[in-house]
């Protein structure tokens, strides 16, 4: 077995400063989205990097995945708060709707609010996969705990101590990236 040394330093000034872009995000109204947008495409780098640069297909494949659900997560969670809004305005303009309305609009409702409660879990499942996957060949044990951390708080978010859970793994996720060595010793077969 030969063992070599790579170079991860962008990787982890990309995924460090990606990180903090997506928190930052959550809490600047208007520029939020795009400053996390950038975080996340900032982090999709730095994961393609370490992935490989360590050989390891599946922590940058299964980051993708995480995105996509997540994506997922955020349009039909949009989109059942829309059909909440604009499914109110017959009640507003005529007092009460017909019965046929109403089913339908409690029925999409539900059926939009259930996948967006599924998207996030399963997001946040291949987010744990790829973190684990980096933690063990970079050493970084942050990894594990953002991970795990993330998960869980995509879990519970139906309970609001998931968002602080959440927040606090993308805290442990910024020192995980921070942490990473500038050189590491990779082996290879």
């Amino acid at each position: 077995m030969v063992s070599r040394e790579v170079d991860i330093r962008n990787a982890k000034l990309m995924g460090g400063i990606g990180a903090i872009l997506e928190i930052a995000g959550g809490f600047i109204p208007y520029l939020g989205s795009v400053l996390l947008l950038a975080g996340l495409v900032l982090e999709l780098l730095a994961l393609k990097k370490i992935s490989d640069e360590t050989g390891k297909p599946t922590i940058y494949k299964d980051f993708f995945a995480s995105v996509i659900f997540a994506a997922i997560w955020s349009i039909f969670y949009s989109l059942s708060i829309i059909i909440e809004v604009f499914g109110s305005i017959p009640y507003m303009l005529r007092g009460s709707p017909s019965k046929g309305f109403e089913a339908l609009h409690s029925l999409v409702f539900i059926i939009f609010g259930l996948i967006a409660l599924g998207g996030l879990p399963i997001g946040a499942y291949f987010l744990r996969r790829s973190f684990n996957t980096t933690a063990e060949v970079t050493g970084e044990a942050s990894f594990k705990t953002a991970a795990t951390l993330i998960f869980y708080g995509a879990i519970f978010l139906i309970i609001l101590v998931g968002g602080l859970l959440i927040f606090i793994g993308k805290i442990a996720e910024i020192v995980a990236f921070f942490s990473l060595p500038d050189r590491l010793e990779v082996s290879t077969s």
